[in-house]
């Protein structure tokens, strides 16, 4: 829903105040009507992610990202390919 504008009440999304100055992508970029899908997704974030890298700056995605879930070429996650979280042991 985040990335819907005029969809604010119910979708938590970041209020301009609350960014305190750090960048934030992909919300507000879509007019309610038009589609998103996961496929859509990669492709605006793997945009974003370029961008970013772009600056000499490095990404975060936050937590509860579902389309982030799983590794990918565009995307670092906290997850083995297993899907199980890592324990920081070795």
């Amino acid at each position: 829903m985040q990335v819907y504008r005029r969809m604010d009440i119910g979708s938590a999304k970041i209020r301009a105040e609350e960014m305190e100055g750090v960048p934030h992508h992909l919300i507000d970029i879509l007019e309610p009507e038009e589609a998103f899908h996961v496929a859509r997704f990669k492709e605006l974030a793997a945009e974003a992610v370029s961008e970013i890298a772009g600056r000499g700056t490095s990404p975060l995605s936050p937590a509860g990202q579902d389309f982030t879930s799983r590794p990918s070429s565009t995307t670092s996650t906290s997850r083995k390919t297993t899907g199980k979280p890592r324990s920081g042991r070795s």
